[in-house]
């Protein structure tokens, strides 16, 4: 939904009638794709087959059994006692994150909760407390990883049976320098040595916005999302996330560490943007632009 829709409250029932006007992004069947509108549906079938709200089965069939006391999913106009607010990069540093109402992606990132909190989750689900079902969805080869971020929020648990170790990181503030923390953290916790992560070498001075603008323009990740670049008084932003020019000529996202490329055709204008993670790098061909 556009974001101008993320900012009031919303009821399962009601993102399913969202939902239902949407065209299908590929033929069922043919292949898969993370969807927070398919968790948003699962949950309206939820509440339709225990005649329940999402928010009460969840207190009822989770947070109560594992003394969850510090999580909720509550009706959002009700006030959270030390609810955090969310921060995003900016040119300056940190700024408040645009307002989001979670209850527009209820039952795929409507739940506040603690590291402690998340941490009893975590043991019901090795344990087997919950079911055999979810500790066999979770658990591969005697490890368990969730990760999930929205809205400036990030958090992540990992455990790993080997050397009985969990980690888990909750943050409220919008950035992949935590999936570094993650990727090591286990290694660390078992005396090995781990280099830092290296930084990019950003430019001091800003560059002209006529070059800014050189990037602007409608991107595709194929089976990723949808990027549009767009400068905004003077600094270059991919839909919400800001850009930073780097040394080399190329941009660094704070928001997910990635190094990104312009690629140019022969007419000297941006034909492709290539986005790297890492050892990996997510091609997204430009679609349209100015």
């Amino acid at each position: 939904m556009p974001d101008s829709l993320m900012t009031r409250p919303f009821t399962a029932g009601e993102l399913v009638t969202i939902a239902q006007r949407l065209p299908l992004d590929f033929s069922p069947g043919s292949r898969e794709s993370y969807s927070s509108g398919g968790f948003e549906v699962l949950t309206r079938i939820l509440e339709l087959i225990s005649g329940k709200s999402y928010p009460d089965l969840v207190q009822e069939r989770i947070f109560g059994p594992l003394q969850m006391c510090h999580s909720t999913s509550p009706n959002t106009q009700r006030l959270l006692t030390g609810r955090a607010a969310a921060y995003i990069p900016e040119p300056d540093g940190l700024e408040n994150a645009p307002f989001q109402d979670f209850s527009g992606i209820m039952g795929a990132g409507s739940v506040w909760s603690t590291a402690r909190d998340l941490h009893r989750f975590v043991e019901a689900v090795v344990s087997g407390k919950l079911g055999e079902g979810p500790r066999q969805s979770y658990v591969r080869d005697g490890k368990l990883d969730f990760n999930g971020r929205t809205g400036g929020f990030k958090a992540w648990a990992v455990w790993d049976s080997a050397g009985g170790v969990e980690a888990i990181f909750t943050s409220n503030v919008s950035s992949r320098a935590p999936d570094a923390l993650k990727r090591d953290v286990l290694r660390l916790a078992a005396g090995e040595s781990v280099p830092a992560p290296a930084r990019p070498e950003l430019r001091k001075e800003p560059l002209p916005v006529s070059e800014l603008k050189r990037w602007e323009g409608e991107y595709q990740i194929e089976h990723g999302p949808h990027i549009s670049l767009r400068v905004k008084q003077g600094v270059l932003y991919a839909s919400d996330w800001i850009m930073l020019p780097a040394q080399d000529g190329s941009m660094f996202c704070p928001s997910d560490y990635g190094m990104v490329r312009r690629i140019d055709g022969s007419d000297g204008k941006a034909i492709r943007l290539d986005w790297i993670e890492g050892s990996d790098t997510y091609p997204a061909p430009r679609v349209s632009g100015p």
